[in-house]
């Protein structure tokens, strides 16, 4: 997994092959940007995966109840690949335009 920190921001590339290699390089950098809202970057040539899928599920849960934002990012796959708690866009835009509404509503109070 690479990953950059940009603004409030910390955009996450899974490029493994393997998904529990990614997960395994997530929990181990977490620390370095949980004070972030997290862009998560899936690789447009990996198979959709059910249990990836729900371990995404599990750590956005967990990052959602810091009060910041956790976004997919995949192009490739269909929407209906993934569970509707699970924020799903198909661009690093649409992304970051999500993450930004959700910083205002925070700000806001709702």
């Amino acid at each position: 997994m690479n990953f950059k920190l940009k603004a409030h921001n910390a955009l996450l590339y899974q490029e493994q092959q393997v998904y529990s290699d990614f997960l395994d390089s997530f929990d181990a950098h977490y620390t370095d940007f949980k004070s972030h809202n997290i862009i998560v970057h899936i690789a447009s040539n990996q198979a959709p995966d059910m249990i990836f899928i729900a371990a995404l599920l599990k750590r956005s849960h967990v990052h959602l109840a810091k009060k910041k934002s956790f976004v997919v990012v995949a192009s490739e796959w269909s929407i209906n690949d993934f569970p509707n708690e699970l924020v799903v866009v198909p661009t690093t835009l649409e992304a970051e335009d999500l993450i930004e509404m959700d910083e205002m509503q925070r700000d806001l109070g709702f």
